[in-house]
């Protein structure tokens, strides 16, 4: 909430938290990250430009938005397309708040 409150920097402070916060009660968990957002961490990863990225770089951009804390991609026999990964992505990023 910091670092969305930094982040936009609201003339008003306090009820910017409080629309923060009953937004998360509703679910909307995107405050920061946008699927825009985690479509572009995935065209980051998939240097190739085959429109599909491996599980190991999958795991590490889920490291990297949660921590550790992240529950890892263990299909290692597909690719992981771009829906899939802000799919997985947002999934993950919804555990956070929860």
């Amino acid at each position: 909430m910091t670092a969305a409150l930094l982040f936009h920097k609201p003339e008003d402070p306090t009820a910017f938290l409080i629309d923060l916060l009953k937004g998360m009660q509703q679910g909307n968990t995107d405050t920061l990250v946008t699927d825009e957002d985690l479509e572009t961490m995935f065209e980051m990863f998939d240097v190739t430009g085959k429109r599909a990225i491996n599980v190991n770089q999958t795991n590490q951009a889920l490291r990297t938005l949660v921590g550790d804390s992240a529950t890892m991609v263990v299909d290692e026999g597909h690719p992981v397309t771009r829906q899939d990964f802000v799919n997985s992505c947002r999934g993950e990023l919804s555990k956070t708040v929860n």
